[in-house]
């Protein structure tokens, strides 16, 4: 594996536990993920949540998908999808 993504949180400002550190005054600190290039730990790309989101609990890699969508409750096409561990379908 040459690449390793990960995801970064928002610093949050009000806790004392992080809000102290020199890095929290740099407000160009991000939530997002970011993938490294570990043989030469270049960064070779990152997606930026600037103002939706603070924290991600978790990523994962989606092998051999090009362009996956994201479907959230809030759209009704979600009742005609149906996912298991190994599969995935959907209704006329």
């Amino acid at each position: 594996m040459d690449f390793l993504n990960c995801a970064i949180n928002r610093i949050h400002y009000k806790q004392n536990t992080f809000g102290d550190l020199s890095i929290a005054k740099n407000k160009q600190v991000f939530c997002g993920v970011v993938a490294l290039h570990l043989p030469s730990g270049r960064l070779v790309g990152n997606v930026r949540y600037l103002t939706t989101c603070e924290e991600i609990y978790d990523i994962a890699i989606l092998p051999n998908l090009h362009r996956p969508g994201i479907l959230g409750i809030d759209n009704p096409m979600h009742r005609n999808a149906l996912t298991t561990p190994t599969d995935f379908f959907w209704s006329r």
